[in-house]
């Protein structure tokens, strides 16, 4: 589905967007969340538009945020036991390898030591 039609399909979706720029939400005058709207909805000059898939992926992170919320509201000793569970097969994901790997995949750079 293209973001246009995304948005316009989704109400939720165009609030979201909406309040970026309609002074529902404050940025204290640096025009920050303008910008993050224009970056969604219409790109920037090194960008397209929602280029990190951000709207698409919108509902379902809202979903799973109110799920764990609600975990955590009903037992938060069960909450902390998936907490570690995720830790605990998060396996060979970790910041450090990731960086690593788009180091030398994507921005085809060495490592410099410090």
């Amino acid at each position: 589905m293209t973001r246009e039609r995304l948005i316009s399909k989704n109400p939720k979706i165009k609030r979201v967007l909406d309040t970026l720029i309609d002074g529902t939400v404050s940025d204290g005058g640096t025009g920050d969340f303008k910008e993050l709207y224009f970056a969604l909805t219409d790109g920037a000059s090194w960008h397209v538009p929602d280029h990190y898939y951000l709207l698409g992926d919108l509902e379902s992170y809202v979903e799973a945020k109110l799920k764990a919320n609600s975990d955590y509201a009903n037992s938060r000793l069960d909450f902390a036991r998936k907490c570690w569970a995720n830790m605990c097969f998060s396996g060979k994901f970790s910041s450090d390898r990731t960086i690593s790997d788009y180091a030398k995949e994507i921005w085809k750079i060495e490592p410099v030591q410090l």
